[in-house]
């Protein structure tokens, strides 16, 4: 028992702010095994082919969602958090300025500006467009449909 409280101590201590890792490596070894045991199903004359895409879409998708995540999930800093500090203390122009000389360097807020922007941009067309997008996912939709139902007519 005691080893079990050992190893439990010793995972927590080296999965500290690493939540996330574990859980897209988890997420991803669980893709790749459903993938894999799915191709098994195809025969083994199929197998490396389904894998193979079925890989291949897969991290296509990882990558999309992980350029989504980076683009809209970028975390917001306090960018006015000086002005804030000034009025809270109500120090004078010279105290400022001699405190403005010791400010540290803040991070860059570029890509949270970037992000806004194409949050808006998105969201805006999004909503101006909501017809025309319906239509075309519907198209694309009935395309696949009688690609996948070609395909299912030949396997017979």
């Amino acid at each position: 028992m005691r080893r079990l409280h050992v190893a439990v101590d010793f995972l927590q201590d080296n999965l500290k702010g690493r939540a996330g890792l574990v859980g897209l490596t988890f997420a991803i070894g669980t893709g790749l095994m459903c993938i894999f045991f799915f191709s098994l199903q195809q025969g083994i004359s199929q197998f490396a082919t389904v894998f193979s895409l079925g890989s291949l879409t897969a991290a296509a998708w990882l990558v999309v969602g992980g350029l989504l995540g980076f683009v809209f999930g970028i975390p917001r800093t306090l960018q006015q958090e000086q002005v804030v500090r000034d009025r809270q203390k109500n120090i004078g122009d010279e105290d400022r300025q001699r405190e403005n000389d010791d400010t540290e360097y803040r991070p860059n807020t570029n890509l949270e500006q970037i992000s806004d922007w194409l949050t808006k941009i998105l969201v805006g067309v999004g909503l101006t467009q909501v017809t025309s997008i319906r239509t075309t996912v519907g198209g694309l939709s009935d395309g696949l449909a009688l690609f996948e139902l070609r395909t299912f007519l030949q396997n017979i």
